[in-house]
């Protein structure tokens, strides 16, 4: 069926050895409040930095709240956006469905984990229960999107 080949598509469309966009910079990324703990210790990170940054991003969304910024010379625990995100996303909202909003609170939470090596890749982001549908219909309805995941599908992972 075309949505079963969209799912291969979306499983297989992010290569696992694809270095990050931030791979390489010597001073620190973006916007600190969305940098992810182990960028903001050292200039060794990896793609997991970019699936914290997105899991900031995650949050702000579904919370209409945007993270606090240290103050100068403040620094913030390494687990203090998953501890935000667990506040934040408590308690299901009126009028959302309990098991969506929990599928998206451990999403979001997952990939705020302190540590990169526990956070999911692009690729469990993908096909994540609660993703998966959308990322179908982009694959879909995007034809250069699908060739273009279809040949980093076939790069050796």
């Amino acid at each position: 069926s075309v949505v079963g080949s969209g799912s291969v598509v979306a499983a297989s469309m992010v290569s696992e050895n694809m270095g990050s966009i931030l791979s390489g910079y010597t001073v620190r990324p973006g916007t600190i409040a969305y940098t992810s703990p182990e960028a903001c210790e050292s200039c060794h990170y990896g793609p997991q930095a970019d699936i914290f940054s997105l899991g900031v991003v995650a949050l702000e969304l579904i919370s209409l709240q945007t993270p606090p910024e240290p103050r100068l010379g403040e620094v913030y625990s390494p687990s203090a956006a998953m501890e935000r995100a667990e506040e934040l996303l408590a308690k299901v909202p009126p009028g959302n469905d309990p098991t969506t909003w929990m599928d998206l609170k451990r999403l979001c939470i997952w990939m705020l984990r302190p540590h990169p090596e526990e956070r999911p890749s692009a690729r469990e982001l993908c096909t994540s229960r609660v993703l998966l549908p959308y990322v179908e219909q982009l694959v879909l309805t995007c034809p250069k999107l699908r060739i273009l995941l279809l040949k980093n599908s076939s790069s050796p992972t």
